[in-house]
């Protein structure tokens, strides 16, 4: 099951920044106000999305607005991750 049929279970609905943002979109407007909405950010983490300049904004973004920031590294091979808040 993935993540968003998963969430789909629950009152919660997910957004996925690949598929909710537009082509063409001002992405960082976007997915500001998202993060603004959020309660939580799911952030998956790999070697490529630690090294980006647009996850560390997304990352830095979601604690300066001291939201709850849950690290998921798929990579882990099960686990509890744990949340983050600023």
């Amino acid at each position: 099951m993935s993540f968003r049929q998963g969430s789909s279970l629950s009152a919660s609905r997910p957004f996925l920044d690949r598929h909710d943002i537009a082509a063409g979109e001002d992405w960082e407007a976007r997915l500001g106000g998202l993060i603004a909405q959020s309660d939580t950010v799911v952030f998956v983490v790999s070697p490529e999305s630690v090294k980006s300049e647009r996850c560390v904004w997304e990352v830095e973004r979601t604690l300066g607005l001291s939201k709850r920031l849950l690290p998921v590294n798929p990579q882990a091979g099960g686990g509890t991750p744990t949340s983050r808040r600023n």
